[in-house]
């Protein structure tokens, strides 16, 4: 929420005086206000099922650019189901998705496909996917679906989320039921909730079962996939995969070269071939930015998640002038 200062000394500079942040409000209530006629919300993430109320608003703007932001979905090799140890099954579950049927049904298009959880926009990580492709790019899940359920078929997972994913979670659990996976949700609007659970599971102190569990790792950082890398640590507690020296001291090995060099290029390669062939992740598109905007409001939002305030600007007809 923005109010305008209307006597800013310098028209030069943005005019935005106060700059609230809504940090715990429930996703229905938000969406009401950004699309109000009193102004209220000027800027919010919005989820794409919204797309077509935001485009048809008379108050709001539907705003939409490729980022650097991902979704972690994690696998729990700590304390979930045996099962998940198994290779052959993390990677069956992956060959499972259909990353473009995802992208374009469930993400309307706003993404891209990627065969790992950074985002193909970071530097190192946009080199390698070119050659690195999505599990259901190499092969049609459909093609493979028999050999898929010998794999999976009787798997029951529990999957974790906040309710603002389950729009992803639908195109995942219609792909994984053809495999003959049953997901089971618990479903919360808390961030904190689902960090509370991620955070204490490579201790083995997490207080649910879960198997499957989702966050936005959004890139606060820019122009570094160390924010996304920083999961595959496998001792680090925002990991839990189990011990892997290996790809521990792939990690460690990026943070002794300077981004930009063939030698982060290389040693990001080796992280996401390595993550890739084990199937550490449960890997889906890298999300757009897609957001409701004041029809008022001037903003162009980064790639990275960082928002720039100095940047935005009102109109004289912004309801905090008016």
């Amino acid at each position: 929420m923005l109010v305008a200062n209307p006597n800013y000394w310098n028209p030069e500079y943005p005019k935005i005086e106060t700059v609230t942040v809504y940090t715990e409000l429930d996703s229905k209530v938000a969406i009401e206000m950004a699309l109000d006629n009193d102004g209220q919300l000027d800027i919010m993430p919005i989820p794409v099922s919204e797309k077509d109320r935001v485009t048809s608003s008379r108050y709001a703007k539907l705003v939409t650019a490729p980022s650097t932001n991902n979704i972690a979905i994690h696998m729990n090799m700590r304390t979930g189901n045996e099962k998940l140890l198994d290779q052959n099954v993390r990677v069956a579950l992956n060959k499972a998705i259909d990353q473009r049927r995802l992208l374009n049904k469930y993400y309307d298009g706003e993404g891209q496909i990627s065969p790992t959880l950074a985002a193909p926009l970071y530097p190192g990580v946009d080199k390698v996917v070119k050659n690195l492709k999505a599990y259901s790019e190499v092969q049609d899940p459909k093609s493979i679906r028999d050999d898929l359920k010998k794999t999976l078929n009787g798997l029951e997972l529990n999957v974790f989320t906040q309710d603002r994913f389950m729009h992803i979670w639908k195109g995942i659990d219609r792909d994984l039921r053809k495999v003959g996976v049953k997901l089971n949700f618990d479903i919360t609007s808390s961030e904190k909730e689902v960090f509370g659970q991620l955070l204490s599971t490579n201790a083995k102190k997490n207080t649910k079962e879960w198997d499957l569990l989702v966050w936005g790792d959004d890139d606060w950082y820019y122009n570094h996939p160390w924010s996304a890398f920083l999961v595959y640590r496998t001792h680090n507690y925002w990991s839990t995969i189990f011990p892997d020296g290996q790809l521990d001291g792939y990690i460690e090995e990026m943070f002794q070269e300077s981004v930009g060099t063939p030698q982060f290029d290389a040693v990001s390669e080796k992280i996401m071939r390595h993550v890739y062939n084990s199937g550490y992740m449960l890997f889906v598109p890298t999300p757009n930015k897609v957001l409701a905007v004041n029809k008022n409001v001037s903003y162009s939002p980064y790639k990275m998640a960082n928002m720039p305030l100095w940047e935005i600007e009102v109109s004289p007809d912004h309801w905090s002038v008016k």
